[in-house]
C-alpha cells in the first residue's frame, strides 16, 4: 500500500496565532414559538469557516409527549440566499431533538465549509404533543480561512 500523505498544504499555526474561531450564542425559545417548520437562528458564523465541530445544549423542550419535537441542523446565509445544497442539514438531518436537558455535540467530518456569512439554524420538523419554554445555546468551532 506505501505510504499516503495529506495533500494540505496550509502553514501550520500554534493556538497562539493560529485561525481557530468560536462562535457562540443562545435563543429563548417561548413554548407559542414551537411549530412544525420553525426556524431557530443561532450563532452567527463568518463566511470561509471551515466548521469541525458543533455543540448544542438545549433545556426539555419536549415535556415527554407523543409525537417528539424533531429538527435539522445546518446553516443558512445571513443574506436571504438559497443556501448551498445539503446546508440546512449539514450538522444533522432530521432527528429526536430537544427532549432532554442535554448537551449534544456533533464532530464534522470531512468538516463543512460555511461560503457566506451564516446563522447555526435549527429547523423544526415534527412538533411535540406538548412544548415546554427554554433556552437553545450553541456554540460553533472551526478554522476560519476567509472568505472565496
Amino acid at each position: 500500500m506505501g505510504t499516503k500523505i495529506s495533500s494540505n498544504r496550509n502553514p501550520l499555526y500554534a493556538n497562539d496565532e493560529g485561525n481557530a474561531s468560536v462562535f457562540c450564542d443562545s435563543v429563548a425559545v417561548a413554548t407559542t414559538d414551537i411549530d412544525s417548520a420553525d426556524i431557530i437562528k443561532l450563532c452567527p458564523v463568518s463566511g470561509g469557516t471551515v466548521v469541525d465541530r458543533v455543540v448544542v445544549k438545549v433545556t426539555d423542550l419536549d415535556t415527554n409527549g407523543t409525537p417528539t419535537l424533531q429538527a435539522k441542523i445546518g446553516f443558512t446565509p445571513m443574506d436571504g440566499s438559497t443556501a448551498v445544497s445539503g446546508a440546512d442539514t449539514a450538522v444533522a438531518t432530521a432527528a429526536a431533538w430537544g427532549q432532554t436537558a442535554a448537551t449534544t455535540t456533533y464532530e464534522i467530518f470531512p468538516p463543512y465549509r460555511v461560503e457566506k456569512d451564516s446563522y447555526l439554524t435549527i429547523v423544526i420538523t415534527n412538533v411535540a404533543a406538548t412544548a415546554a419554554a427554554g433556552t437553545v445555546y450553541g456554540k460553533v468551532e472551526g478554522e476560519a480561512t476567509g472568505k472565496k
